[in-house]
């Protein structure tokens, strides 16, 4: 979290309001400020292939469960089997799933970055 110097650079705004106010409107304005403070955004990282963790890899492969296999390939309910005889408890084109996905956020992260300058 912040220090005060970090999170108010410009100084200390002072507001003096004349009659009587209640703790009701003084909340509020509090609020109205605080979300008004300037908070710098930090740039994104890039992500690579190696970055994803655990987590992500399962969300971005749920995502595409039921996308096409490549030519070749079928599910046989616990397998992904070929008509070579090859047999995979993963989908073929993991790989290639994952690398798009990190294409895919790798732009948005650049545009993210991008507009903070």
């Amino acid at each position: 979290s912040p220090t005060e110097s970090e999170a108010h650079p410009g100084g200390v705004i002072t507001v003096v309001l004349s009659g009587s106010v209640g703790d009701e409107a003084q909340e509020a304005l509090t609020r109205l400020f605080a979300q008004a403070e300037h908070r710098e955004a930090a740039p994104l990282a890039m992500k690579s292939r190696a970055s994803l963790t655990d987590s992500e890899t399962g969300k971005v492969l749920e995502l595409h469960r039921n996308d096409p296999l490549p030519d070749g390939w079928f599910f046989d309910g616990t397998r992904y089997v070929n008509f070579s005889g090859g047999r995979a408890v993963r989908r073929p084109d993991e790989e290639e799933i994952l690398m798009a996905w990190v294409a895919e956020e790798n732009s948005r992260v650049e545009l993210w970055n991008r507009d903070l300058y």
